[in-house]
């Protein structure tokens, strides 16, 4: 499947595997689907799924930007990929007051990779 990202302002395709080799802050619009992490490392599948958002924001901040993180270790950023369920962009949800939305993200680990 396709999926549009936006950094800086500018729309691309993802065609292949996101494969981290540098800082990552993207936001994929249109991704009201099954989200699935391979993890090698640990020899196991992660499946991420969202109710209620249509768009996926996912972020690493790299080794510099770990160092001047005080919450997070030096060396954080080798083993931690952060994928966020969300509204943004076009994507945008407007509350009025006293309106909610509520997003929800369900997590399943198959160790069985």
């Amino acid at each position: 499947m396709l999926l549009p990202w936006l950094q800086n302002g500018k729309q691309f395709i993802q065609k292949n595997r996101l494969s981290l080799t540098q800082e990552t802050d993207r936001i994929y619009i249109n991704t009201n689907h099954d989200i699935h992490l391979f993890d090698p490392g640990f020899s196991r599948s992660i499946t991420i799924k969202k109710q209620n958002s249509l768009s996926t924001i996912v972020w690493n901040p790299w080794q510099d930007n770990s160092l001047q993180m005080n919450d997070m270790a030096d060396d954080a950023w080798l083993s931690m990929l952060c994928i966020e369920a969300a509204n943004v962009q076009s994507n945008e949800v407007l509350l009025h007051p006293g309106q909610t939305q509520q997003l929800v993200t369900i997590i399943d680990v198959n160790h069985e990779v």
